[in-house]
């Protein structure tokens, strides 16, 4: 970010092009939220905190792709997907279908 001197002008240059992408998928991986011990000598029911769910989600840039998917999970966790779309662009008809498409899919690959 510090690259670009004017936020501003970048924007609007950046609006006036043609839309570079309808999808983009991006992930953060796996959050390795283990449960540590706060003090070494803590017994087994004091394991300090861990993260057992994580949600990542992205905004709809208006320069960006029309529709995001974002994927997380924490370790030994559920996976997590988000999906963002840009109203008005996308329609919302279409876009439930996508979500649901995905849905499907990532539980067929889930149970097989």
């Amino acid at each position: 970010m510090k690259l670009v001197p004017d936020w501003r002008a970048q924007l609007r240059t950046e609006a006036s092009k043609a839309r570079p992408y309808s999808f983009v998928v991006t992930n953060l991986g796996v959050l390795d939220g283990a449960r540590t011990p706060s003090d070494p000598v803590d017994d087994a029911e004091d394991r300090g905190w861990g993260i057992e769910h994580s949600v990542f989600a992205i905004s709809a840039e208006v320069c960006g792709a029309a529709f995001q998917v974002s994927a997380i999970s924490a370790r030994d966790g559920a996976l997590c997907v988000g999906c963002s779309w840009q109203d008005c662009v996308v329609d919302l008809k279409l876009a439930e279908a996508i979500v649901a498409d995905l849905a499907r899919w990532l539980r067929f690959l889930g149970e097989s």
